[in-house]
């Protein structure tokens, strides 16, 4: 979902996948626990800017093959700013800045002994003509 209402703008959705075998009934390493990605934001309309902030919450994974290790549940923060002017003809520059994990959170997305990155920082320049 995504609502929009003078500037601000909220977005919400949400995913659950269960895979198991058709045959054996076991669980198979494609489930993917119920997961919530929300994301709210502001346009900055002087600075032709957006800044926000954007969570994804899981709850732990215990829908895995015997071998496989469980994961926890985890709750991960970013924070984003993006700049693209409007006023430069048929040219687009879009200068993207961000921290994603920004509290240095240990979680795995999908294998228990598989971690994800610590808190890090992302720049990214594009210019198309």
């Amino acid at each position: 979902g995504e609502y929009h209402i003078n500037g601000l703008v909220a977005k919400l959705g949400a995913s659950h996948i269960t895979a198991k075998n058709d045959d054996t009934g076991a669980f198979i390493a494609n489930s993917i626990p119920h997961t919530l990605l929300s994301d709210v934001s502001y346009q900055l309309e002087n600075i032709d800017s957006v800044i926000g902030w954007r969570g994804r919450f899981s709850e732990e994974n215990d829908e895995l093959p015997a071998t496989e290790t469980p994961t926890d549940g985890y709750g991960v923060h970013d924070i984003y700013f993006r700049w693209q002017p409007k006023n430069i003809g048929n040219e687009t520059l879009t200068v993207d800045l961000g921290v994603e994990n920004i509290t240095d959170k240990d979680y795995a997305r999908r294998f228990g002994d598989l971690f994800e990155e610590g808190r890090n920082y992302a720049a990214r320049i594009a210019y198309q003509w």
